[in-house]
């Protein structure tokens, strides 16, 4: 069963960066020349999308749990955009397809890392904000947190996990 739900979670990790990286492919295109087609000739699209997939994998983008999200996923993101930008313009150019303006590909990248992360950052907020609502006693009480570093950071996820909420940290 657990499986299952693992393999189903994968599945539309890839369906939603698919669809996300396609789209990225004219909006980077109108961002870079404006004036210009934004899609001319559609094979484009899937090509963007296939070449983020592909660069995702070893930055494990597609096995990503979008309600534990935390700065490790952002940077996936972040490293799984920029390489996928680079393969696509690659791709680009060994097709014979030129770029109307050589910032396409960093356009390209930022516009990827913004369509994937923004939809990752927005759940795991709304998992913070669901979980903080969770605590049977009403509303969890704010508390200021001692202390910095790695033990700091394992404390705070371990009370993220945590369903009943005994507190909430404001700070550090």
């Amino acid at each position: 069963m657990a499986a299952a739900r693992s393999l189903t979670r994968i599945a539309v990790n890839i369906a939603i960066d698919g669809v996300l990286a396609a789209v990225s492919v004219p909006l980077a295109g109108w961002m870079a020349d404006p004036a210009g087609a934004a899609l001319h000739q559609a094979w484009l699209m899937p090509a963007g999308a296939v070449a983020l997939l592909l660069a995702g994998i070893p930055f494990g983008l597609s096995l990503q749990y979008w309600r534990f999200a935390g700065l490790d996923d952002v940077l996936a993101v972040a490293a799984s955009s920029a390489t996928g930008a680079l393969l696509f313009s690659l791709l680009r150019y060994l097709a014979g397809v030129p770029s109307a303006n050589p910032a396409f590909p960093l356009l390209h990248a930022l516009t990827l890392l913004a369509l994937l992360g923004t939809p990752r950052v927005i759940y795991r907020r709304m998992q913070v904000t669901r979980a903080n609502g969770r605590c049977p006693l009403g509303p969890a009480p704010a508390v200021l947190l001692i202390g910095a570093g790695e033990d700091a950071d394992l404390f705070l996820r371990a009370l993220a996990h945590d369903r009943r909420q005994p507190f909430r940290v404001e700070g550090l």
